[in-house]
């Protein structure tokens, strides 16, 4: 229906529409703005280019009508984008163009630089199917050049019905549809030249989605020309057809049938419900996509959830029984799956049981770290380690105590213990190793005296070396804590040099 000479004037000059004066309507013609129609050519920048060469000849071009002058633009480029024949009541101010311009704001926020999430990736964990509507779910998300959200680009009716569905009651978009998105999503031309470049970018998301996977070569056929739609079309095809749909409703049914959780686990409550809500959804969608399966009934769904629930905890228990018993057809929490998530989830035992996190855990080590630099000494002057043998003999009586007591009493002396038990077990083996080989040099002295070979003065300096070596060794290991030690020799002597004497005796 095209608009009257009447109609348009009332648009531009009615105080509760655009509101302008008659001269500068009429002055609108030489603008290049002649009809309603006519203003999806203009963008924000032009009108206020038009409004400042008005004003320049002395007409007035007030701020609010310059506001809903811009509003009205995006609006008729909305009704020109999904096909709707623009009439004198879907273009009132109040309320069809206010109702416009909140939502229009809402979809420019969601445009904004940062805002665009992260690409699903088809992995081990979202299997093919699963991704197939999680990608629909992230295109609903990123908006296109045009201010729609690339959806469009691979909904399944490429042509939609040319004749637009009627508009809900002071809105600017239709009942069926429910927002200027959602229509603009079902409805917006394919044929427009912008197309091109929404197909290019949900192609190059795809690639992103099925990078190092075996789907990535169903795109093949579609990167010379960046084609999203036909790629996203092939995948379903080849790799979400109805055979496929069927095991994952398989998968999800066996899911919601046979997985248990357990009270004792870290899994929380709400989790667990939420991946009994996530199968549901699988097979919902699968259902919708063609597959003859019967949905579980919400009656159903919470018999599942509570057989699967497997806990001792009281609290929970009697939280399940009250569910049970509010059988209720109508509003009974026995027949809503969400009344009982809601109702069950504050019983959760894993949600009340307290958790270190990680940071409270590193914490917790640096004030251990602190706590052992400061009491690296005691108020005694001993030093809080573990003490050898001899050096725990020159301890003084208060030593002593203030050390048995940090031993006793400390997580780092009972560690401290434990460690100088297993250093003082090695020492002992590595000690039984020097006595063997002593002792085979001392036999080997022995039987060289016996065949009467001639004993040489390095022969001599040997014996005495051997003797010196056997007293150090008897010290370290033989000595009882009443008897004083031996004194070392000046010149001490080691068991490598014992031993190179023996291949050189000279």
């Amino acid at each position: 229906m095209v608009l009257t000479a009447n109609q348009i004037q009332t648009f531009f000059t009615a105080n509760d529409q655009i509101g302008l004066p008659l001269n500068s309507f009429q002055a609108l013609a030489n603008e290049g703005i002649n009809s309603v129609n006519g203003l999806k050519e203009f963008d924000k920048d032009d009108i206020v280019q038009v409004a400042k060469n008005l004003r320049s000849a002395n007409l007035v071009f007030g701020a609010k009508s310059q506001k809903r002058l811009i509003v009205a633009c995006q609006l008729v480029r909305y009704y020109d984008a999904v096909g709707r024949t623009i009439t004198a009541n879907n273009i009132m101010w109040d309320p069809i163009m206010e109702n416009f311009e909140t939502q229009w704001k809402a979809l420019i926020d969601a445009k904004g630089e940062g805002n665009e999430p992260e690409t699903p990736k088809i992995t081990k964990s979202l299997g093919v199917v699963e991704w197939s509507e999680a990608f629909i779910d992230y295109l609903h998300r990123c908006i296109g050049v045009r201010m729609i959200p690339l959806a469009y680009v691979v909904r399944e009716v490429e042509d939609p019905p040319a004749a637009a569905p009627p508009l809900a009651a002071n809105s600017p978009h239709s009942e069926e549809h429910k927002s200027i998105e959602n229509e603009l999503i079902a409805r917006a031309k394919h044929e427009h030249p912008l197309f091109r470049n929404d197909n290019k970018k949900v192609y190059n998301m795809l690639e992103v989605a099925t990078r190092g996977t075996q789907y990535s070569a169903t795109l093949k056929g579609f990167q010379r020309n960046k084609d999203g739609r036909g790629a996203y079309l092939s995948i379903l095809s080849q790799h979400v057809g109805l055979d496929k749909l069927q095991l994952a409703v398989t998968k999800h049914e066996s899911f919601l049938t046979s997985q248990k959780w357990k009270s004792t686990s870290n899994l929380s409550l709400e989790s667990f419900c939420a991946k009994h809500r996530t199968a549901f959804e699988g097979i919902k969608a699968a259902c919708e996509k063609g597959v003859p399966y019967q949905l579980p009934t919400e009656y159903t769904r919470v018999t599942h959830l509570l057989n699967a629930i497997e806990t001792s905890d009281a609290g929970l228990q009697a939280a399940m029984a009250n569910v049970k018993a509010d059988n209720d057809p109508i509003d009974g929490k026995r027949h809503n799956f969400e009344a009982t998530v809601a109702f069950i989830t504050p019983f959760d035992p894993v949600a009340i049981r307290p958790k270190r996190s990680a940071a409270a855990i590193s914490a917790a080590e640096t004030d251990v770290t602190v706590s052992s630099m400061k009491t690296g000494i005691g108020k005694t002057g001993v030093h809080l380690r573990f003490h050898s043998h001899s050096e725990y003999k020159t301890l003084t009586a208060a030593q002593k105590a203030e050390l048995k007591e940090w031993r006793e009493t400390t997580p780092e002396g009972r560690a401290s213990v434990q460690g100088g038990k297993k250093k003082s077990q090695s020492r002992k083996k590595s000690k039984k190793g020097d006595k063997a080989t002593i002792n085979a040099i001392v036999q080997s002295l022995l039987a060289t005296k016996e065949k009467g070979e001639k004993q040489t003065k390095e022969t001599d300096e040997f014996n005495t070396a051997v003797s010196s070596a056997v007293v150090r060794f008897m010290e370290d290991n033989l000595v009882k804590d009443d008897e004083p030690k031996l004194q070392p020799a000046k010149n001490p002597t080691t068991l490598q040099s014992i031993l190179r004497k023996i291949r050189n005796p000279k």
